[in-house]
């Protein structure tokens, strides 16, 4: 009962301390104001879990404004979001070091993780994507990870130090 408590009051920014973190949580990972993305995520026929996982890929993609983005498995619209943020972005392999990789699902994956890069991982409670995030939240020696305990995203920056924030978003 504490941890949720605790986990909620952290997702409003309380008791983050890195300016990083605490725009990271605020400003893209919790923020419920309207994009101009949107309204082209709404169109797309999907129930209204995947929809906000689509509006969080897209604020994802606002942020940082990736030159390479890797999608590992079959997520319908995500092609699309990113197509419609970014026209000069390229889809590529998770080989071709993608500085945004989304990972809908982890078994397709056959290579490791290459950093710097930032990385969403859909259903990390499920098996293979169970360990991907363990490998990824725990293994690298800087970078920060937040998950709500079903999505997970890294962002495995040299610049930052380690730390995990579990969080709802």
């Amino acid at each position: 009962m504490l941890s949720k408590i605790f986990r909620w009051w952290r997702s409003r920014g309380h008791g983050i301390h890195s300016p990083f973190a605490y725009k990271m949580v605020t400003e893209t990972l919790r923020c419920k104001e309207g994009y101009y993305i949107y309204e082209r995520i709404d169109n797309i026929p999907v129930d209204e879990h995947e929809r906000e996982l689509l509006r969080l890929l897209a604020r994802l993609i606002i942020r940082f404004r990736p030159k390479k983005v890797a999608i590992v498995g079959e997520w319908g619209g995500s092609h699309q979001i990113i197509r419609s943020l970014l026209t000069n972005v390229e889809i590529v392999n998770p080989d071709e070091h993608p500085d945004v990789i989304i990972i809908a699902e982890a078994h397709y994956l056959k290579t490791d993780i290459s950093t710097p890069v930032v990385a969403m991982v859909l259903n990390i409670n499920h098996s293979e994507a169970h360990k991907l995030w363990i490998k990824l939240s725990r293994t690298h020696s800087f970078g920060m990870c937040f998950s709500n305990g079903e999505t997970g995203v890294a962002c495995l920056l040299p610049h930052l130090p380690r730390q995990n924030f579990k969080i709802d978003f």
